[in-house]
């Protein structure tokens, strides 16, 4: 089943705003058979829609509610071209689409079956940018025009020894699960001083030795932290193409600056993650936040 995100962000869209459970219910009433609800990952979908922008996932209280994020045209690095975030609908993007050529800007659609589609605009020259971000909006008010918005997404997330040091520690935290970086996941092992260990579902730590406390950290800092002794077989660059090794997910905010600095949603290959269209500049400052060592490969 081809599940129709392009529906679902006009859907969203028009409801600006809700519970988690209305969220859930949407994609349902969106799915046109019942045998595939159960196939549906609701975690996946909303992954996908807070990575491209469109949609912010947040606590009110105890209970989590969605946001559909504002218009907003992304500059990517390096780039004349912009991406659309934000909720969107058909009449918006018609206008849209028009404004753009009144300006002799490109508009660009690029369809995405696990994804909704790709929008950009292409201002031809650095100073359309200015101009436009300066001296005009595209649809009144209602739209901004923001560049260098995945280098300061990503540029705000604390280094992961920071988060490190300022976790709360524990001298001992019973019997654990070690992450194994053969099978990429936490399984049942002798060892107990490891880097990375967890001793419930909702429970992860980081040891440094046997000789120091556990400190409580997240998910994904753990792993990184795990993944900083592969320093060089976790990231590689090749052609503007960043292949993330092993690692299955990344911290929200840095899955979103790599998603915002390519354009596009990411690609799964084997246990990699694949970001298209990376600069070299963006990968040097996700080293800085991870630790991770970075294999150019053709220069």
């Amino acid at each position: 089943m081809e599940f129709d995100y392009d529906l679902l962000l006009e859907y969203l869209s028009y409801k600006n705003c809700g519970k988690y459970i209305h969220f859930k219910n949407y994609i349902k009433n969106l799915t046109y058979d019942e045998k595939d609800v159960k196939d549906i990952s609701f975690s996946q979908i909303r992954r996908t829609l807070s990575a491209l922008g469109h949609v912010e996932f947040l606590f009110d209280g105890n209970k989590q509610i969605f946001k559909v994020a504002p218009r907003v045209i992304s500059i990517l690095p390096n780039s004349t071209k912009g991406v659309l975030c934000g909720y969107r609908t058909h009449d918006f993007l018609e206008n849209l689409h028009k404004r753009c050529k009144d300006l002799d800007l490109e508009y660009i659609e690029e369809d995405n079956h696990k994804a909704p589609k790709a929008i950009f605009i292409d201002f031809k020259k650095k100073e359309n940018i200015k101009f436009c971000q300066d001296n005009i909006s595209l649809l009144g008010d209602d739209i901004k025009i923001i560049t260098d918005f995945s280098k300061k997404l990503l540029s705000s997330y604390p280094n992961i020894d920071n988060l490190i040091e300022h976790a709360p520690n524990y001298d001992d935290i019973g019997n654990v699960e070690v992450y194994s970086t053969n099978k990429h996941d936490f399984c049942n092992m002798a060892k107990k001083d490891f880097y990375v260990c967890k001793n419930s579902e909702k429970y992860y730590v980081f040891r440094f030795d046997a000789e120091k406390p556990y400190y409580e950290v997240d998910k994904y800092t753990a792993i990184l932290k795990q993944y900083q002794k592969y320093k060089n077989e976790i990231l590689e660059l090749e052609e503007n193409q960043l292949k993330i090794k092993y690692i299955q997910s990344l911290p929200d905010l840095i899955d979103r600056a790599l998603t915002l600095a390519s354009g596009k949603n990411r690609k799964k290959d084997g246990n990699s993650i694949v970001y298209d269209n990376i600069s070299k500049d963006i990968v040097v400052l996700l080293c800085e936040k991870t630790g991770l060592n970075l294999e150019v490969k053709n220069g």
